[in-house]
Formats: structure tokens, sequence, C-alpha cells
């Protein structure tokens, strides 16, 4: 239980971070065993707080924009936020990073898989999304297989801004929303 004042029982200090065996993330990075509980909540708040901003800009900038464009931008803007991270060492810095990533996952999760269901016929829609939650899943998975092994989450950020931005060469292959060009009358390149 983190209070004011540091436990004598328990010294953040004895930690020995060297340790193969020592998870260093953000608690430890940016010592936060006993800071305010708004400073603790604002951590993933904002990460919400980016969410809501997202929907309310980026969303409706793939209707104007197109989907391919937007997701291309939000993915690639993403990955490097994502990156970013990795070297940020100011909690005020990580609140503000924090928040760009739940504008641009909105954007790569959202707008991309609406993207992916235009793309698909109506009849494999099903089986599309069956595919795209067990994948999610599998993530999950691979995230705990990642911790048992690797026990700095600092290098998970620099994994996932690098397929991130990889993620661009899938995206350049892939053609815009037939749904898009037909209501913005842009038959020729259906």
């Amino acid at each position: 239980v983190c209070q004011q004042e540091p436990s004598p029982t328990y010294q953040f200090n004895d930690v020995n971070f060297s340790e193969s065996t020592a998870l260093v993330n953000w608690i430890s990075q940016f010592n936060l065993l006993c800071v305010s509980k708004f400073n603790m909540g604002f951590i993933g708040s904002s990460h919400f707080v980016g969410y809501v901003l997202g929907a309310l800009t980026i969303l409706r900038l793939g209707d104007i924009y197109g989907r391919r464009p937007v997701c291309a931008f939000s993915t690639l803007v993403g990955g490097i936020v994502i990156l970013i991270m990795y070297f940020v060492h100011q909690l005020w810095a990580l609140y503000l990073l924090l928040m760009f990533t739940g504008m641009f996952y909105l954007a790569k999760g959202s707008l991309l898989y609406l993207y992916m269901l235009e793309l698909v016929p109506e009849n494999r829609r099903g089986r599309l999304h069956v595919i795209s939650s067990i994948f999610s899943s599998c993530l999950g998975i691979c995230t705990i297989g990642f911790f048992s092994f690797v026990h700095n989450a600092n290098q998970l950020l620099i994994i996932m801004g690098t397929l991130s931005i990889m993620h661009l060469l899938v995206l350049y292959m892939v053609p815009e929303s037939p749904k898009f060009l037909y209501a913005n009358k842009r038959w020729d390149e259906l």
C-alpha cells in the first residue's frame, strides 16, 4: 500500500534492478511507489482522454480523406509516439504521449477494422471477426510470454513501435476502401 511516507519495511531503493528477475517498468522508472492517487490514475486516464479526442477528430477524418491515408498516418504517428516513450523520463511527458497513443490507437483499432470489413465480402465478415478476436487474444498471451523471459518493459515499447511502422508496408499494398471511393464518386479508382 502506497503511503505518503515510504514504508519502513519496504525500501524502494533496496531493489536491485540490475538483477535478471527485477521487472523494470514505469513504476521503477518514474519512482511511482509513493505518488498521489491522481498521478497514478492519470497514467491510464490520459490514454482514455486521447481515445475520446480521437473519436471526435480522427475517426471523422477517415470519412473525409479516406480510410487508407488516415490509417497510414495514424499508424506512422502512433508508432513514432510509442518509440519516443522509450526515451521519456518525465511523468508529464508520459501523460502527453499516452494521450497520443489513445488518439491513434482508436484510429488503428476502429477505423482499420472498418476499413478491413469494407474490403471483405459480406459472407466472410463473420470469419474475419473471429480471426481478428483470436489474433487479439494471442497478442495478450504473447505479452505474458514476453514478460516471462524479458523483464524490461521498455523493450516491449521498441517492439510495438517497430511493428506499427512496419504495418505501413501492408497498408501501402492495400487499396482504398471501395465504399469510400463510391461515396465520393471516384469511380475511375474502383
